[in-house]
């Protein structure tokens, strides 16, 4: 079926515009499955696929930012659709950039030593990190729901205040929208949080055109 959004598609662009439409004003699941007449599962799908795609959007609009970090290049990637155990949701460094925020869940080996750092910090304010994790702002523990700061040397309380207000003001965006899930093993949690970090960034944005200019561009393969 031809559809200029998705390469290979079982649907058609009528459909697909239905699916980013329900997904822009953030239906769950079972909700566009019913508006569209599609099946649950046929949605699913589409909207993880969606999902990963938008982990490639943050990261190019990332990208384009001045003196954004990334702490890739001394510490493995996880997979963008890699899970979170029950037991182990994740920790995740974040930054903060011209009201912008971006977000890394911190590879599996490297978190749980750093969960174990965070448990003996006595859960101080102000936290110090290793060396490799100093160009986060701050470090966010899903399973405590605690964010520890993390005062750049050379920056002016100003700069600092105004800084952490950004990530006080993501993580009260991110929270509802996490939370309904329940962060109980919740699949692909680094897709949902790129998700809110998308969403977060493009607030005054046009999310359902947004997309759609996206994947006309770069089609769902």
């Amino acid at each position: 079926m031809k559809n200029k959004y998705v390469k290979r598609s079982k649907i058609s662009e009528a459909k697909f515009r239905k699916i980013i439409m329900y997904f822009a004003l953030e239906l769950d699941s079972q909700k566009i499955a019913t508006l569209t007449s599609l099946n649950r599962n046929t949605v699913n799908r589409y909207l993880n696929r969606i999902r990963s795609q938008i982990v490639s959007l943050c990261e190019y609009q990332a990208s384009k930012i001045p003196h954004y970090a990334t702490g890739r290049q001394v510490n493995p990637v996880l997979d963008p659709s890699l899970s979170a155990a029950p037991d182990s949701l994740p920790v995740f460094g974040i930054q903060s950039r011209n009201t912008h925020i971006y977000t890394e869940i911190l590879p599996n080996g490297v978190h749980h030593k750093l969960r174990h750092f965070i448990k003996n910090s006595q859960k101080s304010e102000t936290l110090s990190v290793p060396k490799d994790w100093r160009h986060y702002d701050g470090i966010v523990d899903l399973k405590s729901r605690w964010h520890y700061r993390i005062r750049p040397a050379s920056a002016s309380k100003r700069a600092a205040s105004e800084l952490q207000d950004t990530i006080e003001a993501f993580l009260a965006f991110a929270r509802k929208r996490l939370t309904t899930i329940n962060l109980n093993g919740a699949d692909h949690i680094n897709l949902l949080l790129k998700e809110c970090e998308f969403r977060f960034n493009n607030r005054d944005d046009n999310i359902y055109q947004l997309l759609l200019k996206h994947f006309r561009e770069n089609p769902l393969s």
